[in-house]
C-alpha cells in the first residue's frame, strides 16, 4: 500500500458566508487520503466565522483540522500564520470563496512527484460568478 505524505490545505477566510461551506466540503470530499485542514477566519464581520465553527464541529472526526478566529490582520499575515499552523509536507492554499474540483489534491501531488525538479504547482480554475454560473473555462485566459 502506498503511503501518501500529509498535505495541509490552508484556508484564509474573510467575509465569504455564501461560499465557505462549499469550500470546506470540497476539501473534505476530496479523496486524497492524508490531508489536514487549517482555517483562519480573519475577522469576518458577516457569519463566516459561525458557519466555519458549525462545520468544524460537524466534521471534526472526519478530517484533521485546526481552526482559529481572530481580529482582521490582513491576508499576508493570515497566509503566513496558516503556514506556521500546518504540519504537512506539502501545502495547498484555497480561499474561502473557491472550491476544489474532484481529485484536485491528488492531481497536484502526482504532478509534483512526476516532476521532481519542480517545487510548486499552480492549478487552473473554472471562473464562476456569485450565482455559481460559469463565466470562463479557464482563469488563465479569457476564453
Amino acid at each position: 500500500m502506498t503511503e501518501y505524505p500529509l498535505i495541509s490545505v490552508l484556508v484564509p477566510a474573510y467575509n465569504h458566508e455564501k461560499y465557505v461551506e462549499t469550500t470546506l466540503s470540497s476539501i473534505l470530499e476530496d479523496q486524497y487520503p492524508n490531508k489536514e485542514l487549517v482555517i483562519i477566519d480573519d475577522g469576518s464581520d458577516d457569519n463566516t466565522g459561525k458557519i466555519i465553527e458549525d462545520w468544524v464541529n460537524l466534521y471534526k472526526d472526519e478530517i484533521q483540522m485546526k481552526f482559529q478566529s481572530r481580529k482582521n490582520w490582513g491576508v499576508t499575515k493570515t497566509l503566513n500564520d496558516l503556514i506556521d499552523l500546518s504540519n504537512g509536507e506539502y501545502i495547498l492554499f484555497i480561499h474561502s470563496d473557491d472550491y476544489l474540483l474532484a481529485g484536485g489534491i491528488m492531481k497536484r501531488y502526482e504532478y509534483l512527484q512526476g516532476q521532481p525538479e519542480k517545487i510548486a504547482v499552480f492549478a487552473d480554475c473554472i471562473v464562476i460568478d456569485k450565482e455559481n454560473k460559469k463565466n470562463h473555462d479557464s482563469g488563465l485566459s479569457d476564453r
